[in-house]
């Protein structure tokens, strides 16, 4: 019976978007998503809360290894910081200082190691010795190659490199793409028919 509300409110709400969806006639289903992005507003509030909890308890608790209390006290501090800059506005010259010279670059950083890591399973890919694994070092090596700035000069690599992004590759997206939009859809469908649950404590 405490699980009964919870799933008939889910199946009603579900029920309401997709007819409205379906019919164009927009009656309740916009301030069903209102009320979402409020819902969503609180959970992420909580979200902040439980990381100031976890972390605040790991930066007082001495058993506590040395860095990671460093690491907590970093994270707090510039949760700190970016908070009080995000107040003075989404389009402050701050908040766009911020994002221009510390988030873009953290960005771009972490996305460069990205080489290393291709590099390192190129690598391990050599040691298996099959067939897939040298189709798989050689793609692997004609896209590190074609993306440097020496790939540009031989126009065979970066013609390879075209074909390998834009037929094979893409089929991959495609594929998976379709696969997570029909387990969207299947997961829709059990909502509306009560069947998923996991959304209840």
């Amino acid at each position: 019976m405490r699980h009964l509300l919870p799933t008939i409110i889910a199946i009603l709400a579900g029920l309401i978007i997709l007819t409205e969806f379906l019919s164009g006639v927009s009656l309740v289903g916009a301030q069903l998503l209102d009320w979402v992005l409020i819902l969503a507003a609180f959970a992420m509030l909580l979200g902040l809360l439980n990381v100031l909890r976890v972390h605040g308890r790991r930066l007082v608790n001495r058993q506590s290894a040395v860095m990671d209390r460093f690491y907590s006290l970093v994270l707090l501090f510039s949760l700190g910081v970016v908070l009080v800059i995000g107040l003075a506005g989404a389009q402050s010259p701050l908040m766009n200082w911020t994002y221009q010279y510390v988030y873009a670059p953290l960005g771009a950083t972490m996305f460069s190691l990205l080489a290393f890591y291709m590099a390192s399973a190129a690598y391990r890919v050599l040691r298996l010795r099959s067939a897939e694994a040298a189709i798989m070092l050689v793609v692997g090596l004609v896209i590190l190659v074609g993306q440097i700035p020496m790939g540009s000069d031989w126009p065979i690599l970066q013609d390879l490199r075209e074909w390998v992004l834009s037929v094979p590759a893409l089929a991959g997206i495609r594929g998976i793409l379709i696969g997570a939009a029909l387990g969207a859809i299947t997961t829709g469908l059990r909502v509306l028919m009560g069947l998923e649950r996991r959304f209840l404590l």
